[in-house]
């Protein structure tokens, strides 16, 4: 059989890219993010990785990091908890972190966004005093809770876990304030150069209009309904 050089590259593909995978370790961050890294490694009070994405040496806090997948296929947890002073211990926290990071893969706040762009809208009427209203609407949209039994969840299993619960809807709280703040402030600041817009333009049509020509103007008004009456 001939050696075929484009299929060997192309059967040899899949088996590169194993390999690849396995060779790559992950930061799991007590936010719930997730940082894909090569080389992780202890530097004082914090770990310095290479990122593969932008191909440079990127650090992190430890203060910051839950847990460190190494290439390699081990496990380090950086989380140590103080369960004396009330931290929740290692299992819960698994727990907790899970939930933050299925709420940012499936939680996106849709109705805060729209109603960010329609109250920021509105909020142009008053003019700069209407800057207020996008913040108080965002602080009201942080307030609210998400029902956990009513979301996108990687394992319906998992929503019954209350420490689950307590870090999906964490970062659901968030992403519903950022959602709310963003679009109202982006919506408020359209309204109000389209509301400057047009007044300045109305403003611009009078003043250039001479008095003469809004007299005749109302000459003409009279002039056509005094006619009209005597018809």
């Amino acid at each position: 059989m001939q050696f075929n050089p484009l299929r060997f590259l192309l059967l040899s593909i899949p088996f590169l890219l194993s390999f690849s995978s396995l060779g790559q370790g992950q930061i799991n961050l007590l936010n719930g993010k997730q940082i894909k890294a090569d080389s992780i490694k202890s530097q004082g009070d914090k770990f310095v990785y290479f990122n593969p994405n932008k191909l440079n040496e990127k650090s992190v806090k430890r203060d910051n990091i839950f847990s460190i997948n190494y290439p390699d296929g081990k496990e380090d947890f950086i989380f140590v908890p103080d369960t004396a002073s009330g931290d929740i211990n290692l299992d819960q926290m698994k727990f907790f972190i899970k939930g933050e990071q299925d709420a940012r893969k499936y939680y996106h706040a849709p109705t805060a966004t729209i109603e960010g762009i329609v109250i920021g809208a509105g909020s142009g009427y008053f003019a700069y005093y209407g800057i207020i209203v996008p913040a108080l609407n965002a602080v009201g949209a942080g307030l609210h809770t998400p029902n956990i039994m009513k979301q996108h969840v990687s394992d319906t299993a998992l929503a019954r876990n209350q420490f689950y619960a307590y870090g999906y809807q964490s970062i659901a709280r968030k992403r519903k304030v950022n959602n709310s703040l963003i679009s109202g402030g982006i919506s408020l600041t359209v309204s109000l150069f389209t509301l400057g817009f047009f007044n300045k333009q109305i403003d611009q049509f009078f003043y250039k209009m001479h008095p003469d020509v809004i007299d005749q103007v109302y000459f003409n008004i009279n002039r056509f309904f005094y006619k009209l009456h005597h018809h």
